[in-house]
């Protein structure tokens, strides 16, 4: 109590003699401030949804295109956003409404090239009934309507009757299967991409890193590499195994070593699933009809925006120099199989048949 006392009494003998800004400076109403908060939510809402956009044209043909390597992880695809306003910040929905229409129901928001959706739906649309059901308001809506699209396992058409501006429209919306690996945009600055074993997740900074369509989609095809071969996965198996070692060692000891042993083991062939994710992912890049001749030019970017990596060993990646002359070579051999009219799956490492894995990716294209 007596702090607080003595710092109010500080505050209020140094408020006279203060020192202060000595210029005239505009003077900013609040309402002002307001208008200008509002203009600055709808650009940034403007640019996300740009580069959203443009993440979602590149990669739809990508999950279309290998639906058959990818094998159990297909589900029908529609090719559109959805989104109801109480999904939405509290700060945005003002601006989600006026720039897309978002309401109480799902809403379009934003639609890939080249989908079903982009055949009968428009942006602004909000979706009222999916096969005679009316869907109810709000999140609970949007989840209804994601049930309905996801349990469309042979991808049958379904009817939807819109509200669009105001007038009521029949659709018949027809899911086709595609690689169920959905594309995120994530809004750090980083020059970064990720998988999580389902989704990929790309950066705003390594959207404005890529220089084109090609070094998108091949960034994209790798991290769906890093799904459909179960990467995510089998990096969580090795961390277990070595937590457990650690564990092992730990009681051994009285050093508890357990998390080390889990981070190490996650490590284990980290390098190896990484080059195999370029390798895959650039199959996967070519059979969507990208011209992957300037993809390894990638790496040499990489490189030249990061000059530390630039050596001969690597990290938990191998290094910038090991992956453009391994694109390189994988560029020369998918050239070299459509020349020959060849199926575009990957090679797979011959092994003794006590090795053989069950997972055979690109086993039924």
């Amino acid at each position: 109590m007596r702090m607080f006392s003595f710092l109010f009494i500080l505050s209020a003998a140094l408020l006279p003699s203060a020192c202060a800004p000595t210029t005239q400076t505009p003077n900013i109403s609040n309402s002002m401030a307001a208008e200008e908060v509002a203009l600055q939510r709808e650009l940034a809402v403007k640019e996300n949804t740009k580069m959203a956009q443009r993440l979602e044209n590149i990669a739809a043909p990508i999950l279309l295109a290998n639906a058959p390597l990818c094998e159990d992880m297909v589900a029908p695809y529609v090719g559109a956003h959805f989104i109801t306003k109480d999904a939405v910040h509290k700060d945005y929905r003002e601006t989600m409404a006026k720039l897309y229409g978002v309401d109480s129901r799902p809403t379009v928001t934003m639609i890939a090239e080249k989908t079903p959706a982009s055949k009968v739906l428009k942006v602004g649309d909000m979706i009222t009934h999916v096969d005679g059901q009316t869907l109810p308001e709000g999140k609970a809506g949007l989840k209804k309507l994601e049930t309905l699209l996801n349990k469309n396992e042979v991808a049958t058409p379904m009817k939807l009757t819109l509200d669009r501006a105001g007038k009521s429209v029949d659709v018949t919306l027809n899911p086709v299967h595609a690689c169920n690996s959905p594309v995120t945009l994530a809004m750090s600055d980083a020059v970064n991409a990720a998988a999580d074993g389902k989704n990929i997740i790309v950066t705003k900074g390594m959207m404005r890193f890529v220089e084109n369509d090609t070094e998108l989609a091949t960034v994209v095809g790798h991290e769906l590499a890093h799904n459909t071969r179960a990467h995510v996965a089998a990096k969580s198996g090795n961390a277990i195994i070595g937590g457990i070692l650690g564990a092992v060692v730990t009681v051994a000891t009285g050093v508890d070593v357990t998390d080390l042993g889990m981070q190490i083991g996650a490590g284990v062939n980290s390098q190896g699933f990484e080059a195999e994710a370029d390798y895959v992912g650039l199959y996967h890049t070519a059979r969507a009809g990208y011209n992957i001749d300037q993809a390894p030019n990638l790496w040499r970017r990489m490189a030249a925006s990061n000059p530390g990596a630039i050596h001969m060993a690597g990290g938990s990646h191998p290094s910038t120099a090991k992956r453009f002359l391994a694109l390189e070579a994988t560029v020369k051999e998918i050239k070299s199989k459509k020349a020959k009219g060849q199926k575009l799956v990957p090679e797979e490492r011959q092994v003794q048949p006590a090795q053989a894995t069950e997972h055979k990716p690109g086993g039924n294209d």
